[in-house]
């Protein structure tokens, strides 16, 4: 044994000087095809250097896994010795929160206030005398929320004060908020309904942007946030959404409904700052159960739809957008106009691919909620055998659809990826009862390019490219790579790909987009807003009390009578309700050879079905109570406020 212990050491011994004598660049090759896991004590010296974390951090952020940052940091702000902790910070909560119950952290940037010890959450003032209804996080410094008032505070978490506070007045609510961590500020929009009657509908909205100072003012007043405003504009129609594409750009979209020819509006402002606005009929049907969102890619506005079979991206170059640019007359009273009809220049689409169902044990019939999992490779289906939808729309209704992209500081090399998780209702008409499913899935822009390995190909997409304009308006829509017409090609160039390449109009590309479900029906809690009706009566509309970030999803639930133990069950008039959160599957590229083929991260992305963990809650907080949830992935933090003035924000690990 010792004679076999001196060999070992000496092999070791041996290895490390032989590790120590090779070139860097051969060492940084070897280190970037290893996990943090992998790493041995002879590579640990060399390993614990900035290019090799640096790689790390690079491919948790291609796998949509934002790095614990800290107020206004971005990725070069940080030391080595950042770096570090906030990559392995990172590592451990994707890892963990995929294979258990997340657990309290007391080690979190959200755990500590000013005047308090460290502790697993914190409990933070909502703002006196209002309610909220809308919140969120921004950094671990602050939270934004608008309140049904109308006002927009600004709340400083350590302090738990308010920071900072703008009032427009009563009936205005904010729609859309996005934060931009370069310049250290957060733009948000306002709405206000003018008219109600459905053929002059007409809507006022706020552009408003929060300025946070930079860290090195000292003076008091220098160092708290400003609300400014950017613009108002009106729409007519029926808005569904507004988008804020590139506040850098100062470019903003909305969809409208258009009840004559039932189709989408597209609203644009190609430059907030001067009196022009684009306002065009696309042609593209809006279905009544589809999900619609707005995205930039380069300098194309898509229009991104899904139903419940398939997704469509339609492309807009904004310089042939900017050619039906029309003036702002009077910016007081002045309500938009569509100029006309103009058909997508390029679309694509993918088919949705759903889950083989597994039958259970002693019984041939398949059963909707149990799939396939990671131990059951799954085949991707031909378009002859392709598996049907398992939650038709026939039964099961969108009842709210979360679209999320990667909000938070990255590299420019990381691929953008979205998300979508939509919540499905299937309402009893006869007891009442809602019961409810998750389903997930990413997408790139175009659906047919660089597509990671969670989406797995199947000869389903094809490319479209769009006649001559049929409103007769532009015949040519050339704007140097940009073609339409039987005999032309369109561009589109996938972040990943060399510029040159084109799409040809005939080819079929292969595209299609895997579904990931939670499948077990479950209750979703809810909170109920007054709002008033088209009819000028008070209405009441329930809002599910679930939240959703790239990677996870949370919600509150109501327990089933069988959950229950004898005191609960025994409760009258009483649902007991829990918090409960679900991960979904890793995004693993095909270049991600350093994972392996049986990796933990491969193995979790080749999975269908959600493993639903309840979380555990203080005591303090009263689930009755819930009136807003909110879920940041990069601390796994979640955040909730009450009916009686509180904000918890919970921390996890």
């Amino acid at each position: 044994m010792i004679a076999l212990a001196t060999y070992e050491e000496g092999n070791i011994l041996e290895t490390r000087k032989s590790l120590e004598v090779l070139p860097y660049d051969l060492l940084l090759n070897i280190t970037q095809n290893l996990t943090i896991q992998d790493t041995c004590k002879s590579l640990y010296d060399f390993s614990v250097t900035r290019p090799v974390y640096r790689h790390l951090a690079l491919c948790l952020l291609r796998r949509c896994r934002a790095l614990p940052l800290t107020g206004f940091q971005c990725l070069s702000d940080l030391s080595t010795e950042q770096l570090i902790s906030a990559v392995k910070k990172a590592t451990r909560l994707e890892l963990d929160w995929l294979q258990r119950t997340p657990r309290r952290c007391f080690n979190s940037a959200y755990a500590t206030r000013n005047d308090a010890t460290p502790n697993w959450y914190t409990i933070i003032n909502a703002p006196a005398d209002e309610e909220i209804d809308w919140l969120s996080p921004v950094t671990t410094d602050y939270t934004l929320c608008a309140t049904k008032s109308g006002k927009v505070i600004c709340w400083d978490i350590r302090a738990n004060t308010c920071t900072a506070q703008w009032d427009p007045g009563n009936s205005w609510e904010l729609w859309k908020c996005r934060v931009q961590f370069d310049t250290r500020t957060v733009y948000f929009t306002m709405a206000k309904l003018l008219s109600k009657l459905t053929d002059s509908r007409t809507m006022e909205f706020i552009l408003m942007k929060l300025e946070f100072p930079s860290e090195a003012c000292s003076s008091k007043e220098s160092a708290q946030p400003v609300f400014t405003k950017l613009t108002t504009f009106r729409t007519a129609g029926s808005v569904i959404n507004i988008f804020l594409l590139d506040p850098s750009s100062r470019l903003l979209s909305a969809f409208i409904w258009l009840p004559t020819s039932k189709s989408i509006g597209l609203f644009v402002l190609p430059d907030w700052d001067l009196p022009e606005y684009v306002f065009v009929d696309t042609t593209v049907e809006c279905a009544s159960h589809a999900n619609w969102s707005c995205i930039l890619y380069k300098d194309h506005v898509v229009v991104h739809t899904e139903d419940s079979e398939m997704a469509v991206q339609h492309f807009y170059p904004l310089p042939i957008l900017k050619r039906h640019a029309q003036p702002v007359e009077n910016e007081k009273m002045f309500t938009p106009r569509v100029s006309g009809q103009l058909p997508p220049i390029s679309s694509v689409s993918a088919r949705f691919v759903f889950p083989s169902p597994v039958p259970p044990a002693g019984d041939v019939k398949s059963d909707a909620s149990s799939f396939a999992h990671s131990d059951h490779a799954i085949d991707i289906p031909s378009i002859e055998t392709s598996v049907p939808n398992p939650f038709p729309p026939s039964t099961w209704l969108p009842d709210s659809a979360h679209f999320v992209r990667q909000w938070w500081p990255t590299l420019p090399i990381v691929p953008k990826l979205s998300c979508t998780v939509i919540l499905f209702a299937d309402h009893d008409q006869e007891t009442h009862k809602t019961k409810y499913v998750l389903a997930q899935h990413y997408f790139r822009v175009p659906l047919t390019g660089g597509l990671p390995r969670t989406q797995p190909p199947s000869p389903v997409a094809t490319l479209h490219v769009a006649p001559r304009n049929q409103a007769g308006q532009a015949d040519d829509h050339s704007d140097g790579s940009w073609h339409s017409g039987a005999s032309s090609a369109s561009t589109l160039i996938d972040d990943s790909t060399d510029v040159g390449n084109k799409l040809d109009e005939t080819e079929e590309q292969e595209a299609s987009i895997r579904v990931w479900y939670v499948s077990e029906p479950f209750e979703v809690a809810c909170t109920f807003d007054l709002e008033e009706t088209d009819e000028g009566t008070i209405g009441v509309h329930p809002r599910p009390l679930m939240a959703v970030d790239f990677g996870h999803a949370c919600w509150v639930e109501y327990m089933r009578d069988q959950e229950l133990d004898e005191n609960e069950a025994a409760e009258p008039f009483r649902e007991k309700r829990r918090l409960r959160l679900v991960s979904f599957p890793p995004i693993i590229y095909d270049e991600d050879e350093a994972l392996g083929k049986e990796s933990f991260l491969k193995k979790k992305s080749n999975e269908t079905e959600g493993v639903v963990r309840t979380l555990e809650i203080p005591h303090e907080l009263d689930l009755d109570k819930a009136d807003t949830l909110n879920i940041e992935q990069s601390h796994g933090t979640v955040i909730i406020s009450t009916k009686d003035g509180k904000i918890f924000i919970l921390c996890y690990e």
